[in-house]
């Protein structure tokens, strides 16, 4: 079941070629955003807990998921936290997504809201989960094409300058990110989350709101669940990858 904070309530991106749209069409199908028509079921939160991060309750929230979620990965069993983000320009970051997950257990999505008055603690409890010890084999930070992700959670203070990339330094303290478009999917060299979503789990991954606005307060209902599926599809997909199989930048 979903759950959903108390408090109140995405990805505009501005580049040199127009997005296209992923539209429903009338015979039940979704247009891909590569032009195609999709018939495959479409892709849906089941058992994720969603936080939206924007005030003392949900700050309070995000400690406990994070301390328990540690409190695991101290036993023994592996974390899992799938990262992306959302904005509008000129903000440079709306919204921190953060799927953590324990072993084979559901996620609890972080939603972070970046336009809020936030606490140092909040910003160290990120830090936490998206800082990984360059032995820490079992805490694994899953991202999509990051880059540019990085580069305005930089911008926004949320990661320290040089902390984080998608390829190995063994000169780094970090482990990198493990960019899950650089596994061998066998659809080219730069795939989009949605065709992959699409041949690994046979659903369609809906992305008509990419370009909603995520400036706008209160977030829509729609809004958040599409964010979280963002994340959170990161995590099913980390759980099938193989470290001898992908291929990191």
């Amino acid at each position: 079941n979903r759950a959903f904070s108390s408090q109140t309530q995405p990805k505009h991106r501005t580049s040199a070629s127009p997005l296209k749209m992923c539209e429903k069409t009338q015979g039940g199908g979704f247009q891909n955003c590569e032009g195609g028509q999709s018939s495959l079921p479409r892709l849906a939160l089941t058992t994720e807990s969603i936080v939206l991060v924007d005030g003392p309750g949900g700050q309070e929230a995000m400690a406990a998921a994070v301390k328990d979620a540690f409190a695991a990965h101290d036993r023994g069993m592996e974390l899992w936290i799938g990262v992306d983000a959302e904005w509008r320009d000129p903000c440079p970051l709306s919204l921190l997504q953060l799927a953590v997950a324990v072993g084979d257990a559901p996620c609890t999505v972080l939603l972070v809201d970046m336009l809020a008055p936030h606490r140092t603690a909040v910003e160290e409890l990120c830090l936490k989960l998206l800082l990984t010890p360059r032995r820490s084999l079992r805490h694994r930070v899953l991202s999509f094409s990051p880059r540019e992700d990085i580069r305005r959670l930089v911008i926004s203070g949320v990661l320290p300058e040089a902390s984080v990339g998608t390829h190995d330094n063994s000169a780094g303290t970090l482990a990198p990110w493990i960019d899950l478009q650089r596994r061998a999917w066998g659809l080219g060299s730069q795939p989009s989350l949605q065709s992959v979503v699409a041949q690994a789990l046979g659903r369609h991954l809906e992305k008509r709101l990419q370009t909603s606005d995520w400036n706008q307060r209160p977030l829509s209902q729609e809004q958040m669940e599409y964010a979280s599926l963002d994340a959170s599809v990161l995590v099913t997909l980390g759980r099938e990858w193989s470290p001898d199989s992908a291929k990191l930048m």
